[in-house]
């Protein structure tokens, strides 16, 4: 990694107090622009639906992520582009 993009991600991080797992549970969301479901997000990151489900509400408490849709019954999250600006 360069400095110019490893200080502002770093300032990212302490300024939401993010701990290693809530950044794990954001990298999808910063490779691709689309919502995850929970059940996506458990498959891809290999981690138990409950644990993940909590991360997932810290994020939401944080407004780093927002509920995008409900599709069958499962909510759909995206990244909040407004707190990244």
């Amino acid at each position: 990694m360069n400095k110019e993009s490893l200080i502002p991600g770093l300032k990212f991080v302490e300024e939401y107090e993010l701990t290693q797992k809530e950044i794990y549970v954001l990298m999808p969301f910063f490779m691709n622009d689309k919502a995850y479901s929970n059940n996506q997000l458990s498959e891809l990151l290999d981690y138990h639906k409950t644990t993940l489900h909590h991360i997932l509400q810290r994020l939401k408490l944080k407004r780093l992520i927002v509920k995008a849709k409900v599709e069958d019954r499962n909510y759909m999250y995206k990244l909040n582009q407004e707190m990244l600006k």
